[in-house]
């Protein structure tokens, strides 16, 4: 009886050194796995720290640029109005000027209108005034030719009487 009290004792001890070692190698390798498990899990939240670090610069430099933008535009459409504020100025001296000058052109109108009846009296005198300009220049050359003429006569007329 003792012997297979025994023999059963160093089956069981043997039984129990083996679940020792087993449990000893799933503890390790459980243990390898919570650690595996726990490095995954601080890289993972560096990474997520690191990602929203990211997000909350890009989302301010997004804020930023936005609202660069906006001013931007803001300042573009305040140089745009001031813009069109001069130009409808403008227009409005140009409309006055227009007035201006089509009133003057309305005084202007009956004394042109005089000026084109008067026009073809004014050509017939100009004609006139060309051709006794002319008449007059045929005259003075015969005048010089005949003075010339008397000249040389009363010199030939000289000679005569002093000799």
């Amino acid at each position: 009886v003792t012997e297979m009290w025994q023999e059963r004792l160093a089956a069981i001890t043997s039984d129990l050194a083996a679940l020792k070692a087993e449990s000893r190698e799933a503890h390790v390798s459980a243990t390898e796995k919570v650690n595996e498990a726990e490095q995954r899990n601080r890289i993972l939240a560096e990474r997520l720290e690191e990602l929203e670090d990211s997000t909350k610069r890009n989302a301010r430099a997004l804020e930023r640029t936005e609202e660069d933008d906006a001013k931007r535009a803001h300042d573009h459409l305040d140089w745009n109005t001031k813009q069109i504020h001069k130009l409808e100025e403008q227009i409005g001296i140009l409309v006055k000027k227009e007035a201006e000058l089509s009133s003057q052109v309305q005084e202007h109108i009956p004394r042109a209108q005089a000026c084109e009846e008067h026009l073809p009296q004014v050509e017939e005198a100009v004609r006139s005034i060309l051709k006794l300009s002319g008449d007059l220049s045929g005259a003075e050359r015969r005048l010089e030719e005949v003075t010339l003429q008397v000249f040389g006569t009363e010199d030939s007329m000289l000679k005569a009487l002093s000799e």
